[in-house]
């Protein structure tokens, strides 16, 4: 056995006795004693690649040293309330579009949402996240009902610098036209509106729009305001920055706008000045 498979070995098992545990604590305890054992952000964590069962039974597949992964491995589920809100509003024979569909932990819970009779559009623009969604859509053989775009959605068909991070970084997945943080690298990716694309592709129905993609919100919108006055879907966002014109265009297409709280959803009669994620319901 070589060295780094050594490592490898030493690192699993310690990832499998830490899950033990923490499975039988209460949760905030539970993450504090996996951070304190294992960080995933510490240069001295390797991190494994593992196929997972998801608390929704899906298989997934995840590297431990990934902020997703990571989670999913020690507590089986990642973004609780998005998740939440997927079960209570995707159902069976909707068309869903993803935008920022990331390693497809959310994708996957909507194709087994959506069912045979489903469909479900993800978008991912960065090169070695779209690699691992495509992986795990092939792992999730249930239905043949997912379609993936390896590009990203703004308000108009153009190239586009966008920004990740490597693909050793802790949150990979995070990336973004407006993300220019520190240890990001500028990469050309291809952009869409979704209104160009629907032209082209002639949806029958579009039920719910789910975008995820760190600050490109507003552009989405504008790129869509076609296909949003035909098919009218139900549209959850995370409203990270530009809350007002987030709001008043959700509001001038005859929208209500919900902030998704854990007790629930609560409308909004204005934006908010602060990050929350939104459902907008026609």
């Amino acid at each position: 056995m070589n060295n780094q498979a050594k490592i490898t070995e030493n690192e699993l098992f310690k990832l499998v006795m830490l899950r033990k545990v923490t499975r039988i604590l209460p949760k905030n305890i539970g993450y504090r004693l996996a951070h304190y054992f294992y960080n995933f952000e510490s240069p001295k964590v390797q991190g494994v690649d593992l196929v997972i069962e998801t608390n929704q039974g899906i298989n997934c597949l995840i590297n431990t040293k990934d902020l997703i992964g990571w989670t999913l491995f020690f507590f089986g589920e990642y973004e609780k309330l998005t998740n939440k809100i997927l079960l209570d509003y995707v159902k069976e024979g909707d068309v869903v579009i993803e935008a920022g569909a990331n390693i497809g932990t959310e994708t996957l819970l909507i194709s087994k949402l959506v069912g045979a009779e489903g469909k479900i559009f993800a978008f991912e623009p960065s090169p070695h996240v779209f690699e691992k969604l495509t992986c795990n859509v092939k792992l999730h053989t249930i239905y043949n009902n997912v379609q993936l775009f390896d590009c990203a959605l703004g308000e108009e068909d153009s190239t586009i610098t966008f920004y990740v991070f490597p693909k050793k970084y802790h949150n990979s997945g995070i990336g973004g036209k407006y993300s220019n943080w520190e240890n990001t690298i500028p990469i050309t990716v291809p952009q869409l509106s979704l209104d160009s694309w629907a032209a082209k592709h002639q949806p029958n129905r579009i039920d719910f729009i789910k975008m995820d993609i760190q600050g490109a919100e507003l552009d989405l919108l504008h790129g869509s305001s076609k296909l949003i006055s035909t098919y009218r879907p139900k549209i959850f966002l995370e409203a990270q920055e530009n809350q007002a014109k987030l709001f008043e265009f959700l509001t001038n297409k005859s929208y209500t706008v919900h902030q998704i709280a854990d007790h629930g959803l609560v409308k909004l009669s204005s934006a908010p000045d602060y990050a929350s994620d939104w459902l907008a319901l026609p």
